[in-house]
C-alpha cells in the first residue's frame, strides 16, 4: 500500500508557531534526536535522462511519475550509508525503492552493477538486493545521468499515537551543480531557493487526525505539488546557468514555462 504525502509552502516566520502547536501531539524522530540539534541534513543527487524527462514530466503536470536519486545524510563520508532511491508518485500516493550502499561503493556499483558485492545488507532494509535492482535497471535502460545535488535541513516528527504519521519541516533548500558522487557531502557553491519559506510535508497512510486538520485550517494553506528537484533546477536557470547531465548541456532557451503550482520564489 502506498503512502499519502502532502506538501505545504509556509513562510519561515510561522515556524515557531507551528512547532508550538504540534508539540503536544508529536515527538522528535529518533534519527533527528541522535544528531544533538533535533534535525539532520538531507543531501541527494538526482538523476535524469539526457533530455531531463523527469524534470519536464513534473512541469507538464503528469500525475504518475518517477524520480531517481542517491540520498545521503549530514557529512556523507566514504563510510556513510547512502541510498539508491526510486520515488514513485501517483497523484498524492507515494511508494519507494530504497537500497543501502556505502558511499565508497557507489561508483563501483554503478559501473559494474554487481549488487551482491556492493549493496549493504546489514542495516535492516528488507531485501536490499531486490530494492537495488529497479534503480540499476532504469539507470542502464534510460541512460540516467546526475543532474543536480539538492540539500536541505530537516526537522522530523512522528505522531505519538501512530508512528505512520510523520511531519517534516524542510528548511534552507539549496542546491549545487557539482554532482560528483565522491564530493556528495560538499556544500560549497550552493544556490538557495524558496528564500523566506520552508516546506512542511505530511506523510500518512490514513486521514489526518482532528488536531492536524485544525492546524491546516488555521494556517489557511492548501497542499501543493512541490518538487524540490524542479525548484532547484529553476533556481539555477534563473541565474543563467546551464543544467547538464554528465556534460550534455541543455541551453536556457529550452526551459519551458513552469506549471501554475510551481512557486516562483
Amino acid at each position: 500500500m502506498g503512502r499519502l504525502e502532502y506538501k505545504y509552502l509556509i513562510p519561515e516566520n510561522r515556524l515557531d508557531e507551528i512547532r508550538e502547536y504540534i508539540r503536544p501531539y508529536v515527538k522528535i524522530d529518533p534519527y533527528a534526536k541522535r544528531t544533538g540539534d533535533d534535525q539532520y541534513t538531507v543531501k541527494s543527487i538526482y538523476f535524469d535522462t539526457m533530455s531531463l524527462d523527469a524534470y519536464y514530466n513534473k512541469l507538464s503536470g503528469i500525475k504518475v511519475r518517477k524520480k531517481f536519486r542517491i540520498r545521503g545524510y549530514d557529512a556523507v563520508r566514504d563510510d556513510s550509508l547512502t541510498f539508491l532511491e526510486i520515488k514513485r508518485k501517483d497523484v498524492n500516493v507515494i511508494s519507494k525503492n530504497r537500497a543501502p550502499v556505502l558511499r565508497a561503493n557507489l561508483k563501483p556499483l554503478l559501473n559494474t552493477g554487481d549488487i551482491e558485492a556492493y549493496v549493504y545488507t546489514n542495516n535492516g532494509v528488507q531485501d536490499p538486493a531486490g530494492q537495488a535492482m529497479p534503480f540499476l535497471y532504469y539507470y542502464t535502460r534510460r541512460d540516467l545521468r546526475p543532474a543536480i545535488k539538492v540539500i536541505y535541513d530537516r526537522e522530523a516528527f512522528v505522531y505519538k499515537f501512530d508512528r505512520n504519521l510523520r511531519i517534516t519541516f524542510d528548511k534552507v533548500l539549496r542546491s549545487s551543480l557539482d554532482t560528483d558522487i565522491t564530493s556528495m557531502g560538499d556544500e560549497s557553491g550552493t544556490v538557495k531557493a524558496l528564500k523566506g519559506h520552508f516546506i512542511m510535508e505530511v506523510k500518512t497512510f490514513t486521514r489526518y487526525p482532528t488536531w492536524l486538520r485544525y492546524l491546516i485550517a488555521e494556517l489557511d494553506i492548501t497542499h501543493e505539488a512541490l518538487s524540490k528537484y524542479t525548484i532547484c533546477i529553476n533556481s539555477h536557470r534563473r541565474l543563467g546557468k546551464r543544467i547538464h547531465t554528465n556534460g550534455v548541456h541543455l541551453r536556457d532557451n529550452k526551459l519551458r514555462k513552469t506549471s501554475r503550482k510551481e512557486p516562483q520564489l
